[in-house]
């Protein structure tokens, strides 16, 4: 949700793009068919020296929702809004999340979900360590890919999917 993408967020994930020379950000949203919105989201990548040329922005399509998945590498939250049934869904489909925790609800469910899910560590404490942990996983790409092939059966039995143990806490 392009509402989502505050200054925090594009500032942030413009530090990624610079600490991980060729690659590009995904993003995909309502309303981005319009040439004026895909230029005034590349705008504001272009304050912090993101070229448009490292962007891919699409339209949400409802109909590739999980295949569209299967093309990112690592998803990057926003801040301080981050994401929920989304992040809930990247994390199935094997993709890694990076999050910055806020002071609201709304900024701590990605954090929730990878502390149940044993990924603490893809939690930032602050901006320059998000930059620095999706860095690192991009880097990676052995880890990316056993993370990949490992994340659905790490969920199947982290407490995200332990229906009996919620009902009861």
């Amino acid at each position: 949700t392009l509402a989502k993408y505050s200054d925090s967020t594009i500032r942030m994930w413009a530090r990624v793009l610079q600490a991980v020379p060729n690659s590009k950000l995904l993003i995909e949203a309502p309303g981005l068919q319009a040439i004026a919105l895909q230029r005034a989201v590349a705008k504001r990548f272009a304050v912090h020296g993101i070229g448009a040329e490292r962007l891919d922005l699409r339209m949400r399509d409802q109909s590739l929702q999980y295949l569209i998945y299967n093309q990112i590498d690592i998803a990057l939250d926003s801040f301080p809004c981050g994401g929920g049934t989304t992040s809930f869904d990247l994390l199935w489909m094997g993709v890694p999340l990076v999050t910055l925790p806020s002071d609201r609800f709304a900024g701590r469910m990605g954090a929730s979900l990878l502390t149940a899910l044993g990924r603490s560590e893809w939690v930032a404490t602050s901006e320059e360590h998000f930059a620095e942990i999706a860095a690192g996983l991009a880097l990676d790409p052995t880890a990316l890919a056993a993370n990949r092939s490992e994340q659905r059966t790490r969920m199947q039995s982290s407490a995200l999917m332990n229906e009996a143990q919620f009902a009861v806490n």
